[in-house]
């Protein structure tokens, strides 16, 4: 998945805005955090650097598309625009219990001052980058633009340059791709609700000696997930993997892009870390680790990055212990084990099922790794936020090994893969289920809809969730 472009031709227009929506949120986020001083030359030194890398890499120019591309490619942008709505931007849609913030954030970022402080004085520290270029545009057009109608526009932006450098690699099969992508979900999820089945299939018996053995079970969380309720992560690191599978990114470029990446989302960028050193390691022990180097938007990235460590590192303190030692299996190892191998066991099974063919490759290395060492670590206060986050990575790349071998699949092994596809489905399938259920466009509706519990903005002590946003001060460097 990172093979280097093909021979020097034509510059592409899609790269040159992938790096774009990439740098936007960096650039605001230096503009209304950082001292100006600092902020203004190392936001002329990232876009100088962007340039450059748009400039250096050129592509064969593509033969024309025929009207079946045009009509299939209008499709899945179609396609892309429904996954947007269905979010519930406007509350025509429920949105998931998060939105209490992130409404609540977005809200604060259009109405007030950068860089956000609390009534209490206390500096806003969060991974909120992503929202900026929305937030400035529905600040500036607040007249004419209703706010959750720039995010929506912001968002979709993002998903449609992931499809368009995805149909640059899958062409007309872009559709079965996005589907898979969007349905694929954890296994160990269905077991969870397997008193579904239970009512109608005789596995009660199993359903209660699962639950007592695996009472808080390890769940990786698939991509619809990851996008409806955490857009503001999952659409640049999506947009990465997707550059990345597209062959809009070789290996020199690799480490800069990911860069532009870890403002929007922290602990996604270390799961893509992941991916990057399976991909470079072998690439460097062979000798090319001075054409990586060789890249100047890798040396404007790194001041971006000591920045960016400075930030979040001001904030909450997060938990980082052994999976084992957190909150959830109260230090107990003889807990933790069962819920670990079982998770882990149901993800590298689905994955080995639909994406055996690709074993020899560094991205399904990538993925068995990142199954394997996520939920080893907790990253988070109340919930593992690496092991959510993470989750995007493997689950992306396990739907592209499913879609790129199906052709190459037997009659057996493509009825394996209905079969555990039409299971991994089922959760995805139940939450789209419960959306177009909860569908209303009255004004009544929607205010059910909305979660607007926070009124627009972020100063709420009382709230349980206050303390993962604020430091006592900026950190040096930063606005105060």
């Amino acid at each position: 998945m990172s093979e280097t472009p093909a021979q020097p031709g034509k510059r592409s227009l899609l790269l040159g805005a992938c790096l774009l929506y990439l740098l936007l949120p960096n650039a605001l986020f230096l503009w209304g955090w950082v001292e100006p001083w600092l902020a203004w030359p190392l936001v002329a030194l990232l876009t100088a650097g962007c340039w450059l890398l748009w400039r250096r890499n050129t592509f064969a120019p593509r033969a024309p598309m025929t009207q079946g591309g045009k009509a299939m490619l209008a499709l899945c942008l179609l396609a892309g625009a429904a996954v947007v709505y269905l979010m519930g931007l406007n509350g025509d849609f429920p949105q998931p219990r998060d939105f209490i913030a992130r409404n609540g954030i977005y809200g604060a970022l259009v109405d007030e001052a950068w860089p956000l402080h609390s009534a209490r004085g206390e500096c806003f520290v969060y991974y909120h980058a992503f929202w900026l270029p929305a937030a400035a545009a529905a600040n500036i057009l607040r007249a004419a633009v209703p706010a959750w109608l720039a995010l929506a526009a912001w968002i979709y932006l993002g998903v449609a340059l992931c499809i368009l450098c995805l149909f640059r690699r899958c062409g007309k099969r872009t559709l079965s791709l996005l589907a898979v992508m969007m349905g694929l979900g954890c296994a160990q999820e269905v077991l969870g609700r397997a008193d579904v089945f239970a009512a109608v299939l005789p596995i009660q018996g199993f359903v209660d000696a699962y639950n007592a053995l695996i009472p808080q079970p390890v769940l990786y969380t698939c991509l619809w997930h990851q996008l409806a309720a955490t857009y503001n992560h999952a659409v640049a690191v999506m947009l990465f993997l997707c550059m990345v599978h597209g062959r809009l990114l070789n290996a020199r470029t690799l480490l800069p892009a990911a860069a532009l990446v870890v403002a929007c989302s922290p602990l996604g960028a270390l799961a893509l870390l992941v991916y990057l050193a399976c991909i470079l390691l072998p690439q460097a022990v062979r000798g090319q680790l001075p054409q990586m180097l060789r890249e100047p938007l890798l040396y404007a990235a790194l001041p971006l990055l000591a920045l960016l460590a400075l930030y979040f590192s001001s904030g909450a303190v997060s938990q980082a212990v052994a999976g084992w030692n957190a909150p959830l299996y109260g230090g107990s190892l003889a807990r933790f084990l069962p819920a670990y191998l079982g998770g882990t066991l149901f993800m590298a099974g689905a994955l080995c099922v639909f994406g055996w063919r690709y074993h020899r490759t560094a991205a399904f290395r990538a993925a068995v790794l990142l199954l394997v060492i996520m939920p080893l670590v907790w990253l988070g206060l109340d919930t593992n936020e690496f092991l959510y986050k993470g989750s995007l990575v493997p689950f992306f790349l396990t739907a592209v090994f499913l879609h790129g071998g199906w052709p190459h699949a037997s009659r057996v092994k493509r009825a394996l893969i209905v079969l555990l596809f039409a299971a991994c489905t089922f959760i995805p399938a139940l939450d789209i289920q419960h959306r177009l259920r909860e569908f209303g466009a009255s004004p009544a509706q929607r205010e059910l809809n909305i979660q607007n519990e926070w009124q627009g903005h972020l100063n709420h002590p009382e709230h349980p969730w206050y303390r993962q946003f604020w430091a006592p001060q900026a950190p040096p460097l930063f606005r105060k």
